[in-house]
């Protein structure tokens, strides 16, 4: 864990958790973030589960659970499996999806429902 008003630079392997809540610039790879609500990152976040409470520039990139709590404060690039942002969240920069995303067309689903009542 970092402390409140440290700063630290690092960049490195992977780390299993991840608490901060002081101020962070560099890279981050873990399983388990938490950025607290005093927390300043500037850098990139990849990780399974990332809740964010604090501030962020960078990128974030999520396996699992990305979770964006009411006082966070975000600009940059977000990459998601899952998200969840709270009412109240800031969020300024590109957001996407991890995957496919399967897209309909209304009008072709119901065109095909009117063609199928026709052959009965």
């Amino acid at each position: 864990m970092i402390g409140k008003n440290q700063e630290v630079d690092i960049g490195g392997d992977k780390i299993y958790t991840f608490r901060h809540i002081g101020s962070f610039n560099g890279k981050i790879k873990s399983e388990s973030i938490n950025i607290s609500e005093a927390g300043v990152f500037v850098g990139d976040i990849t990780g399974g589960d990332i809740n964010i409470s604090g501030k962020v520039e960078g990128t974030i990139i999520s396996d699992d659970l990305l979770n964006i709590h009411q006082s966070a404060v975000i600009n940059g690039t977000i990459e998601y499996t899952s998200l969840k942002v709270s009412y109240g969240a800031r969020v300024q920069g590109k957001i996407q999806h991890k995957g496919v995303v399967q897209s309909f067309n209304k009008f072709e689903e119901n065109s095909s429902n009117e063609k199928n009542q026709e052959n009965i």
